[in-house]
């Protein structure tokens, strides 16, 4: 089987790896020291994680009930994580966005909150709007968005791992996710009747548990894109005034509606609004995890498509067969490994999947670098220490011109073919 792809689609005289290197990989595991500190951790993480875990343990221990508030843990992350696995070595810093969510993202915006609570009072019999709308829906809108765009902003430039608007999105979805499951613990906690504790356990943790990743989702996918385009992260703004803005709706409808009830004001009109908002969010859910179920469907397509000519031209290869010809395969071999062996065929994935994508872009937008992405020579390098090879210099790191894409063939067995050998 040819490939794809010509020969000498890179200079000659800048060669990426040595052809002549034992490429044969899942022997032994090469000795790489560990990252300091580990990549699920920052700093901002640690000291926000003092006070968010005594709050949390004392929300638990008062209010046992209160655990309920986990149960997006296991509705929105297999989604996540669904979303994500086409880069498994990532998982640390999808944690270290989860990390940041229920840490930085809810001690912050708490901090604010009491503020403004000491200059605007809530009313709680719910009979003065405005003191209320303060809070609720300026005041948190627009501070917790913040601090999670901040999270998202981060990590993104800290470790150089989002390369597109799916990364992003997916690092937005973890923070959000972070955050839902501490904030619905505290308004389970607060809860201050059995009925209340049902209809808050339903309506947050079963009807709307996708509502922050829903509007903090437009921060990740403004910064991916972005880093994609070459653009400075300044101009991911929009997706902060966006997030922002329907986190004040959501929240603003919720005041107003019980405001509503409160002073016996219901009428048809009110109802009518009520209407408009659920079928409104409802259809934005389901329009946003379509859409981005689609583009991650297109990503393990293309992936499928480039991997014949991403192992020959990188020069990998493994023994007994090569397992990365296609995602079926990648998938089978990686459930065989040890844990240990099974981090660095993730390693060696993500690599693969990552320059992919960079040779996909360099089609889209040309060659540049971003100060929130890695080069092609940093992701080689991690996939050399996943074959465990060594790496060899390159002088130009992305060739002058780039051919088109063509498919591969739809339909290849487990058993490599004779070509492959």
């Amino acid at each position: 089987m040819q490939s794809e792809y010509p020969t000498t689609y890179r200079a000659e005289s800048a060669p990426l790896v040595d052809p002549n290197i034992d490429t044969r990989i899942w022997t032994a595991p090469t000795a790489t020291p560990r990252r300091q500190p580990p990549d699920w951790f920052s700093w901002p993480v640690a000291i926000s994680a003092i006070p968010a875990i005594l709050y949390l343990v004392y929300l638990l221990v008062t209010r046992p009930i209160s655990l309920a508030g986990f149960i997006p843990l296991f509705i929105v992350g297999p989604y996540l994580l669904w979303l994500s696995n086409l880069k498994p070595a990532n998982r640390p810093y999808w944690m270290h966005a989860f990390l940041w969510g229920t840490t930085v993202s809810v001690v912050v915006p708490i901090l604010v909150q009491q503020v403004v609570h000491e200059i605007y009072p809530m009313d709680a019999s719910l009979l003065t709007l405005w003191d209320d709308f303060i809070p609720i829906a300026i005041v948190a809108p627009i501070f917790e968005e913040l601090v999670k765009g901040a999270g998202i902003i981060y990590i993104a430039r800290s470790y150089k791992k989002v390369d597109n608007r799916i990364d992003g999105i997916v690092l937005a979805g973890f923070i959000a996710l972070g955050f839902t499951v501490f904030e619905d613990v505290i308004y389970i906690a607060q809860a201050s009747s059995g009925e209340e504790t049902f209809l808050t356990i339903v309506g947050r943790t079963l009807i709307t548990p996708f509502a922050h990743m829903l509007m903090t989702v437009w921060i990740g996918y403004a910064v991916g894109r972005c880093i994609e385009r070459r653009e400075s992260l300044w101009g991911s703004a929009w997706g902060f005034m966006i997030a922002i803005t329907i986190h004040a709706l959501w929240n603003g409808s919720i005041v107003l509606d019980e405001y509503l009830i409160a002073t016996n004001q219901e009428s048809v009109a009110s109802t009518a609004i009520r209407v408009v908002v659920v079928f409104g969010f409802f259809a934005l859910f389901c329009t946003t995890l379509v859409t981005l179920a689609l583009r991650r469907a297109e990503k393990q397509t293309k992936f499928d498509r480039q991997l014949h000519w991403l192992t020959s031209y990188y020069a990998v290869q493994t023994a007994p067969v090569n397992v990365f010809f296609s995602w079926d395969a990648i998938k089978a071999t990686r459930k065989a490994q040890s844990p240990e062996l099974r981090k660095r065929f993730d390693q060696a994935t993500t690599s693969l999947v990552r320059l992919g994508q960079l040779h996909e872009h360099y089609q889209q937008h040309g060659r540049y670098l971003h100060p929130a992405k890695e080069t092609e020579q940093e992701i080689v390098a991690t996939l050399n220490k996943a074959l465990g090879r060594q790496h060899v210099p390159i002088a130009e790191v992305i060739p002058a011109t780039t051919p088109p894409m063509q498919p591969n063939p739809a339909a290849l067995p487990y058993e490599l073919p004779s070509t492959y050998s």
